[in-house]
Formats: structure tokens, sequence, C-alpha cells
């Protein structure tokens, strides 16, 4: 198969803003062993490996690439992916892009709903002594979160629970200077359109089976109590909850203010604890 023709496959199961022909590229550098560029300056040569044609035929049924690959780089950072996580987005770096804005050295911080830790491994490599409490339900996605720590050196400051984020999680930890989440917003209604990439993750880390606000309410309800005075909680959010989400923080008291991702769509909410 050449890459001419390995891109002509991909365009199918390309979704927006993706690209068959980058696709192309990730799948023949990794079974084939060969460079991108000797790959573009030879576009017709032909490359027969069976471990890139069972890869192409799951890419083609709907499988996400960074599942394929078992790996995913975010912030910059090398993650390991199984089928237990989310696959990490380019959104969700703005949230956490503000998180490390506001973390100084020394501060402690959380990081709810983990899932491969990248969020709160990012945030660690990228800053200096901070400390990170992650949270994560499910005990073989806490497993990948920590196994990410491990691989970009920031074990020794992060620590794992295993809890349940709707529930109190931090009774007994903090304070902190800041929360994060990037919790499963996608209401039950959204699920029905999404496209089959995005349907193929986790539905647990997708969904709250609701209204998608859920996840909200609850960490609205318990998080600022574990906040220090003038401290941070940071929401990644759907690009339809900016006003919903903001009328939630106004209900408990707090201000609250919108960042837009790069395509201009609302999706961090970051709301100011007194």
């Amino acid at each position: 198969m050449t890459y001419r023709q390995l891109k002509a496959a991909l365009e199918p199961c390309a979704g927006p803003g993706e690209d068959a022909g980058f696709e192309a590229l990730q799948l023949l550098t990794e079974y084939c062993g060969v460079s991108r560029a000797s790959v573009l300056c030879e576009p017709d040569k032909d490359y027969s490996d069976a471990r890139l044609e069972t890869a192409v035929k799951l890419r083609r049924q709907g499988e996400p690439l960074q599942y394929i690959l078992g790996r995913w780089d975010f912030m910059g950072l090398p993650f390991r992916l199984t089928r237990d996580c989310l696959v990490p987005r380019a959104d969700t770096e703005i949230l956490c892009q503000r998180l490390i804005e506001l973390l100084s050295p020394g501060d402690v911080f959380a990081d709810l709903c983990t899932g491969s830790g990248c969020i709160g491994v990012a945030a660690l490599k990228l800053t200096e002594d901070t400390v990170c409490t992650a949270v994560e339900k499910y005990r073989e996605t806490l497993d990948i979160a920590g196994e990410n720590a491990r691989m970009n050196g920031v074990e020794s400051r992060f620590v794992p629970v295993l809890a349940d984020a709707l529930e109190d999680c931090l009774y007994d930890r903090g304070p902190f200077d800041v929360i994060v989440s990037n919790p499963p917003y996608i209401s039950l209604k959204e699920m029905e359109d999404i496209p089959a990439d995005v349907a193929a993750q986790p539905r647990r880390a997708l969904t709250d089976e609701g209204d998608g606000l859920s996840f909200y309410k609850a960490m609205l309800g318990y998080c600022p109590g574990h906040i220090r005075p003038g401290g941070r909680l940071l929401f990644e959010i759907g690009w339809k909850q900016a006003q919903a989400v903001g009328l939630l923080a106004k209900a408990e008291g707090f201000e609250s203010s919108i960042i837009k991702d790069c395509d201009g769509r609302d999706r961090v909410c970051e709301i100011y604890i007194k």
C-alpha cells in the first residue's frame, strides 16, 4: 500500500478538521519504520505490513487513531492510551494552559475526572514544585494516569485517588489553590449525534446520561469548600453550556468568566472563589 493509497483509504473516516494524510503518515511511521520525509519524497512507494493493514481496517471501522497507536501527545508530552481513557483533545489544552498560568511554585491543585491524567501530568511537568491530587472513579483508568505520571517523570508529585467526583471526593484533602475538571458533559440527547470515533471512546467519560450538567452541579456544591480564598475552579464545558454553567456558579454566589477555544467556541468556565 502506497502513501497515496493509504491516504485515500482513510479519507472516509477522517472527521471535521482531521487530515487523512496526517493519519497515513502516523501509521506508516509507526508500522513501517520510515520517516515522514522519506514517505513524502516517495508517495508511490509500496509498503507492505500486516500490522499496517490491520490498523487501516480498524480505523475504517471507526476506531480512534489514538487507540490504534496506543499513545498520543498532549501539550507536547507523550501519553499512553487505552480504551479505558478519553482521547486527549487540542481543545482541552486550552483548559490545561489556563491551569498552568494560574499555578505558582509550591501550589497544590486537584484534577477531578483525571482520565489518562493528561491535564494533571502536563501541568506538573510544565510548572515548578506543584502537587496534583488526581481523582478518578475507575481503577483501570487511574492506573493508566499513574503510568503516564511515571513516564513523564512527575510521579512523586502526582497523588492518585480512586473516588467518584459526583460525591465529595476531597473531604479529607486540600486546601487547593486550583481545582480543575474535564467531566462527562455531553447530554444524553447530544449523544445521538456524536461522530463514530467519539462514540468509540468510553461512554462513561463522555456523558452523565442526563442533561450534561450533573458533574458541574455536584462539584460546585463541594469544591469551593476545598479551595483557598482567591483560588479558582476551572471546568471544561461544551460549547453550548457557558450560560448554564455560569448560572450554576452564580446561584452558588460565585462570579465566572468564559475562555474560548481556537475555533472561537466557549470552552472553559473559570470560577472565582472568594
